[in-house]
């Protein structure tokens, strides 16, 4: 490899990696996934954030409706420090069992929160916390809506 490829190749590897993910909630159930994923799943990502994995994360839900087969609910912009980074296979149970002792009630409000989310497509890339619904990999846009994060 060049010395020019090298240096792009270092470049990428250390530029801003988006992912969006797309939640689609059964009827009905969209106010309380949004209760639960602001629960146990925000405060998760917020502590990556702090540790330097994420520059920011950001949940939005669109302006408009849409026919069932395209419709989502919520979609969450994760922007991580780099594509090395995001694929690195960090394991947040750790931060869970730290940041919720009570593992008991963590675990059936976690399968209340799966129990609300319409997977339309099992994905590996869950990172052990999120129930996906869609996975994309995006560039950074502008969000349809309002944020529903602070």
């Amino acid at each position: 490899m060049g010395a020019r490829q090298t240096t792009m190749a270092a470049e990428a590897k250390e530029q801003p990696y988006v992912i969006e993910y797309y939640y689609k909630a059964k009827w009905g159930h969209a106010d309380e996934f949004l209760a639960l994923f602001k629960k146990n799943h925000y405060p998760v990502l917020k502590k990556e954030m702090e540790l330097g994995r994420m520059l920011k994360v950001t949940m939005a839900a669109p302006r408009y409706h849409a026919t069932e087969d395209g419709r989502w609910d919520f979609r969450v912009t994760i922007v991580f420090k780099s594509a090395a980074i995001a694929n690195d296979n960090f394991d947040s149970s750790a931060l869970i069992k730290q940041m919720y002792p009570d593992q008991e009630t963590y675990k059936k409000e976690e399968h209340t929160f799966s129990g609300r989310c319409v997977a339309a497509e099992e994905s590996s890339m869950t990172r052990g916390f999120l129930c996906l619904a869609y996975f994309l990999h995006a560039p950074h846009s502008e969000h349809v809506a309002g944020a529903l994060l602070p």
